[in-house]
């Protein structure tokens, strides 16, 4: 299943995406080459689909090395941010400079919800959000008895996720024991995540 997700994923490359200025960013293109370090540009990707070399962390495996060393755990809780967190059908606010992996670790833990936009036929048709548990665990979020978003704790969808710093404010994180890739960009305050859509903070 992993497989067929990278290959899913990679074909997705070439379909723009939601940017946070609200423009169309076409994906395909490499954000060191549309724009300087730093440049809000919108959702940035790594330029291929491919891994390169590892440069950083500790399992002796692949990682694209944006920042030279990812996080695959929470190191204390989200920063402190006094704005509420943005709601299903806002605009994502745009990409927080973090200083490090952890710093994106410790703001991208918790429980997103997919506010029912995804139609990529990336996720399971069941899944609706996300979890990036503080330990490094990663659920799928279903639907519930009552309706609310809850842990999908079939042990065949439970993996790990990892998170590592891209060019331009980025984000990139990996599930599954690293077999599934994503890009996109993380607001720290207030709390933003966007994907393949805008995800909501539920908690």
């Amino acid at each position: 299943m992993s497989a067929l997700k990278n290959l899913f994923l990679i074909g997705l490359l070439g379909m723009p995406l939601a940017a946070c200025s609200g423009e169309v960013v076409d994906v395909a293109k490499s954000p060191q080459t549309d724009a300087g370090p730093g440049a809000e540009t919108g959702v940035p990707v790594p330029d291929s689909g491919t891994n390169k070399p590892e440069t950083g962390g500790d399992d002796g495996g692949e990682w694209d090395g944006w920042s030279g060393g990812f996080a695959s755990s929470s190191s204390g809780p989200p920063p402190a941010c006094a704005s509420a967190a943005v709601a299903c059908g806002a605009a994502f606010p745009g990409q927080s400079a973090f200083t490090s992996s952890q710093d994106a670790a410790n703001a991208l833990v918790g429980q997103w919800s997919f506010c029912g936009q995804d139609e990529s036929g990336f996720y399971p048709p069941d899944q609706l959000g996300e979890e990036y548990a503080a330990d490094g665990t990663y659920y799928e979020l279903i639907a519930g008895s009552n309706g609310a978003l809850v842990r999908n704790m079939d042990p065949q969808t439970i993996s790990t996720w990892q998170v590592d710093l891209t060019p331009n404010n980025g984000i990139e994180v990996h599930t599954s024991g690293g077999g599934v890739q994503r890009s996109g960009g993380l607001s720290d305050c207030p709390p933003s995540l966007v994907m393949l859509g805008v995800e909501a903070r539920l908690d």
